[in-house]
This record gives structure tokens, C-alpha cells and sequence, in this order.
């Protein structure tokens, strides 16, 4: 039988673990389901499962506000009464089953076939964890809304992760041209710069965003580049205006470092040994996978994201990156560093 809390009759203390995409939720959460022995929600707000998922995925939403559709589609997936493909297995079923549109197209059907073993893995990798009674939802559309699922649900831990601008808005740009390239029509959506900004600016943010986003002026007026300054500045201002709210919110930086102090901080928050957490562990699969190092052999001459970036965009992008920082007053990271400003302190 699953343990449940006196309140809303649901699976004891589900975990939520938010952060932009490419900020390493996926790594991160691997290695709590795996020292939980927690089935994972993957991607719930992924707007193609669900009218609720559509409406709600990157809204900002205040911590005052009622939203019953959206609590209770959290409860229908933490309970198990509602369950996708995607959730389970972290693939949409046109991977492995093709449409009639996938044949009909040429790059479609030429990226079918390259998606399709990775498709096949992760389905047989993650059947097991199936029904799990632990369950962790991870999010990449809801920084905005964190506030509010903390209200919502207060016995869940809340944990958040972020990662240095130039590591994510590197990778967001270096995987829509390598989409371009082996011809994935649909490309990278999840992070489309200007279709996300536009979803933003159509909600209402809270009064600080609104404010600075006014004060920029119109967004066509700016580059790509600097639409994925903008949006990560959007996506993690209140990631670090939550920090008394969530149960931890973890730097990247500091968890690629098995011996840091987070991991021991993480461990004691979910009640497990440190060695659980840390155990075999190897680097984000971002920064290992060949995929990777082929792209470092073949355009850079660093590793850095800085540097990747400079060679893209040119010296400038940096300075432009840390403007951007100024004008949302985030001091936690400098643009021309790596590291989180705590870090650099010590």
C-alpha cells in the first residue's frame, strides 16, 4: 500500500525539481530517483498531453492565485490515475511507432530512423521504475510557478537547480543548429527563442519582470542571441527570489563536484546516504556524450561555454550577456566566470 499524508491522500512527500532546459534536471534527477528508488514524471506541462499542460506549461502564476485544474491534474498524475508515454518513458510514441506523416516526409522519416534505438532504450531503461509508490515530478515549464506548488502542495519537497547563462544558452544554440542539420523539421520548440518569449509576454508576469521587459523595449528589435539572454534571465530571476521558499536550490557548478557540500545538504533534505546520491557518478550526459566532444573537435578550441559562445557570436556576446544580468540585478553569476559568485568567494 502507498504511505499517504493526512491531507490530500497523496503519495507521502512527492518531489518536485524544477530549472531551465539544459540547467541539468534530467542528470539531477537521475540521481535522486535512483537513491529514492522514485519513479519519474517527466515533463508534465509538455503541452501536447493534456489541455491542462497546454494552458499552463511556462505560465507565471502567484502563489495567491486558484487554479483547481492545474492541482488536480497533479494529483491525478501523482496518484497514477493519469498516465502518458511521455511521462513514463521521456518519448513521445511517434519515436517509436512512425505516422503516416513520417513517412510522407523525407527529413522526418531520416530522423525517425536516427531517434529510433535511443527511443527503444529509454523505454526498456525505464519500464522498471514504473509504478513506483515514490514519485518525482521534473519540471523545465514551471519556474515561474513555484511559488504556487509550494502553496499547493506543502508537504512535497520543492527543489530547484540553475546553471550558468553562457553553459545554457550555448547548449540551447548549439542543439537548434545541429537539429537543422540532420534535418529535424520540428527542430528544438521546447526552447524556440521567440515563440517562448511570446509565451512569456502573453501571460501576466509579476511586476519586476513586467517592468524590466517594458523598459527593453520591442523584442524584434533584438538578436536571437539576445532573446536567449532575455529568456534565461526570465526563467531564473525568481529561481533565486525563491531560495527561502524551496528546499534547496542547488548550483550545477557545484554538483558536477561529488565531494561538495550540496550532495551532503541534498542527502540530508531527502533522507538518504550521500553515497546513495553520489555513487558511480559520472559527469551530465551533455558534457560526456560523443555527440559532444565531436562538436568541440570540429568548431572549438575550449571546452568553456564562454569561450563556444565567442566563437559563435563573437567577444561582444559577453558583455551583452552580463548587461543582461545587470538589468535583471542578478548577481549570482558574472557573465565572464563560470562559477556562481558564492563559489568564487570562498
Amino acid at each position: 500500500m502507498v504511505k499517504t499524508d493526512n491531507v490530500n491522500g497523496l503519495p507521502s512527500e512527492p518531489l518536485f525539481l524544477y530549472g531551465s532546459g539544459r540547467s541539468g534536471t534530467t542528470w539531477l534527477e537521475e540521481r535522486i530517483a535512483g537513491a529514492l528508488d522514485a519513479e519519474v514524471i517527466f515533463e508534465p506541462l509538455q503541452e501536447r498531453l493534456h489541455g491542462t499542460a497546454k494552458a499552463y506549461g511556462f505560465r507565471y502564476l502567484d502563489a495567491s492565485e486558484n487554479h483547481p485544474e492545474l492541482q488536480i491534474y497533479f494529483q491525478k498524475l501523482i496518484m497514477g490515475d493519469l498516465k502518458y508515454f511521455w511521462t513514463r518513458y521521456r518519448i513521445l510514441p511517434d519515436r517509436l511507432l512512425p505516422t503516416i506523416q513520417t513517412f510522407s516526409n523525407k527529413g522526418e522519416f531520416k530522423a525517425w530512423i536516427k531517434r529510433f534505438p535511443d527511443a527503444f532504450r529509454l523505454m526498456v531503461r525505464y519500464h522498471s521504475t514504473i509504478n513506483r509508490p515514490r514519485k518525482i515530478i521534473k519540471l523545465i515549464r514551471a519556474n515561474l510557478m513555484i511559488a504556487w506548488l509550494n502553496k499547493t502542495f506543502p508537504s512535497s519537497l520543492h527543489i530547484a537547480i540553475v546553471r550558468h547563462p553562457a553553459a545554457v544558452i550555448e547548449s540551447r544554440m548549439r542543439l537548434d543548429r545541429v537539429a537543422q542539420n540532420i534535418s529535424i523539421v520540428k527542430g528544438a520548440s521546447d526552447w524556440n527563442a521567440k515563440n517562448l518569449l511570446n509565451k512569456y509576454l502573453q501571460y501576466q508576469l509579476p511586476k519586476e519582470l513586467k517592468k524590466i521587459i517594458k523598459d527593453i523595449g520591442s523584442m524584434d528589435k533584438l538578436s536571437l542571441y539576445e532573446h536567449h539572454c532575455l529568456l534565461w534571465c526570465i526563467e531564473n530571476k525568481l529561481l533565486f527570489n525563491y531560495k527561502n521558499i524551496v528546499s534547496q536550490l542547488i548550483y550545477y557548478e557545484d554538483v558536477i563536484d561529488k565531494e561538495n557540500q550540496t550532495w551532503r545538504d541534498l542527502a540530508d533534505i531527502i533522507n538518504v546516504d550521500e553515497n546513495q546520491l553520489t555513487h558511480g557518478m559520472e559527469k551530465p550526459s551533455q558534457q560526456s556524450s560523443k555527440l559532444n566532444q565531436r562538436l568541440q573537435l570540429k568548431f572549438y578550441n575550449s571546452s568553456s561555454p564562454i569561450e563556444k559562445l565567442k566563437c559563435i557570436h563573437g567577444s561582444s556576446c559577453i558583455h551583452i550577456l552580463q548587461d543582461y544580468l545587470d538589468l535583471f540585478s542578478i548577481k549570482h553569476y558574472r557573465a565572464d566566470s563560470l562559477f556562481p559568485i558564492h563559489h568564487c568567494e570562498k
